[in-house]
């Protein structure tokens, strides 16, 4: 193997130098024949040569197509927008969507097992003591051979009675238990509400974020025909060129992005109110400009649940005090012997000495006390959410009728009139992509100030466990 390896070594050290002259040679050929066709390569050229004089170069392509949005992938968001199977748009309001979730969360079921839980406690606590029945047999060993054996057998009955107040206290404390599960659904149903009214809100911004990114890309696009024109007139620079283009692709993207928002948010609100929730749905009374109408709250349900918490505590430091007094044991029993049958009647009663229940009534009174401080310090909280949150409320408000009623109108009136003189060439490109920028900005402003003020409802709701009412 070595032998033939060098063999063929040599030999290409041998032809080594007759290849190298030859592929000189055919470089030869191609570089004068390509100076012979050079004139034709320069027209088809897409690049200009330097020897080439300005006046020969090949123009720019127009720009209508690059100002065209960058293509994106086909989603779910674009065939719901642009597909003619668009199912027809349901409307609803948040009434609506909280009774769905009321009737169709897993929140509505833990409710119900929690208040037939709390029902049987409280039938619980009003049987009596079971009564106790004893049955005994044995033999007798004389120590007298004169006595015979005997096998005796007997039974007896006893049914304890405890003390009257007993009873009826620990039937109280079941009682308030009852009322306690009911404040803790109410509860898990604000709580439910806020949720879904939330999850509402986000889906109506995205929906009207759409709306906004589809008009914003409207108006991009036809600027992108405005320059198109121009700079086939030659009127305008490249510069400006790549600058409307960044535009239009930003809007595209701006606009594909508020799709994907809605498909998320409207996935989250179905999972609150039922699969069977429509995917093109219109909540008709969450961005709304006019000021509610604010109702006297009654008892939040987290203070009715601490108070009512407090309220079973009483109640169990009442039945620790009933505790201390001893229960009756009443009892009859029987036994038979080989010469005598023995009848009687037991009664039993428990001496309080050793323990009378003072550690259980220290922490019946110490846990009533607890909560009290509880239910003062939730109260306080409450007021506290409900103070900022009136005062976001009252924020966003005064946002929403400035932006609306001054600063929107004016910078729609800017864009208008920078456009048509960028049109007859009396304003910059720049000047009309400020313009639009600004109003851009103000949209923005206003939808989100219009969605912290629907928030601000929803906090309100959440803190003094009332909504406003439309007038």
């Amino acid at each position: 193997m070595f032998t033939v390896y060098r063999d063929v070594r040599h030999m290409s050290e041998r032809c080594l130098p007759r290849t190298t002259v030859l592929v000189a040679l055919v470089a030869s050929l191609v570089v004068l024949s390509g100076c012979q066709d050079q004139p034709r390569q320069t027209e088809l050229s897409s690049e200009p040569s330097a020897a080439v004089p300005i006046a020969e170069q090949p123009p720019v392509p127009p720009i209508a197509e690059s100002l065209l949005p960058i293509p994106m992938p086909v989603t779910h968001a674009d065939a719901s927008v642009t597909s003619e199977s668009v199912p027809t748009a349901t409307t609803v309001t948040l009434n609506d969507l909280v009774l769905a979730a009321k009737r169709l969360h897993p929140t509505a079921q833990a409710i119900a097992a929690a208040r037939r839980a709390a029902e049987a406690r409280m039938v619980q606590a009003g049987t009596w003591a079971n009564p106790e029945l004893t049955f005994s047999y044995g033999r007798t060993r004389p120590r007298m051979s004169t006595i015979p054996t005997d096998n005796p057998y007997g039974g007896s009955l006893s049914q304890r009675f405890e003390w009257w107040g007993k009873r009826q206290a620990r039937l109280a404390a079941a009682q308030a238990e009852v009322a306690v599960n009911e404040a803790e659904s109410a509860v898990l149903l604000l709580d439910l509400e806020v949720d879904v009214r939330l999850a509402a809100i986000a889906y109506a911004t995205a929906r009207a974020t759409t709306e906004q990114t589809a008009a914003q890309l409207a108006l991009a696009q036809e600027l992108a025909e405005v320059v198109a024109k121009r700079q086939a007139a030659g009127d305008i620079d490249l510069g400006e060129v790549s600058r409307v283009r960044v535009e239009a692709s930003t809007a595209h993207l701006r606009h594909a992005s508020a799709q994907r928002a809605v498909i998320t948010t409207g996935a989250v609100l179905r999972t609150w109110c039922g699969e069977s929730l429509s995917e093109q749905l219109i909540i008709s009374d969450v961005l709304i400009d006019d000021a509610p109408v604010y109702t006297a709250a009654n008892l939040h349900p987290r203070v009715r649940t601490a108070l009512e918490m407090e309220r079973v505590s009483a109640a169990q430091a009442i039945a620790e005090r009933q505790n201390r007094i001893p229960d009756l044991t009443l009892g009859i029993y029987g036994e038979r012997e080989w010469e005598k049958d023995t009848y009687g009647v037991t009664v039993s009663v428990e001496i309080p000495l050793w323990n009378r229940n003072t550690g259980g009534i220290a922490l019946a009174d110490a846990e009533r006390q607890r909560l009290f401080a509880m239910r003062q310090a939730e109260e306080r909280r409450l007021r506290q959410a409900a103070t900022e949150a009136l005062g976001a409320w009252h924020l966003a408000h005064g946002q929403v009728m400035l932006l609306r009623d001054e600063v929107l109108p004016a910078a729609h009136n800017a864009v208008r009139l920078r456009t048509t003189a960028f049109q007859g060439g009396d304003a910059s490109l720049a000047d009309v992509l400020d313009a639009r920028r600004a109003l851009l900005g103000a949209q923005t402003d206003l939808l989100d100030a219009r969605q912290r003020m629907a928030e601000a409802l929803v906090l309100l709701l959440a803190t003094t466990g009332t909504t406003g009412s439309r007038p």
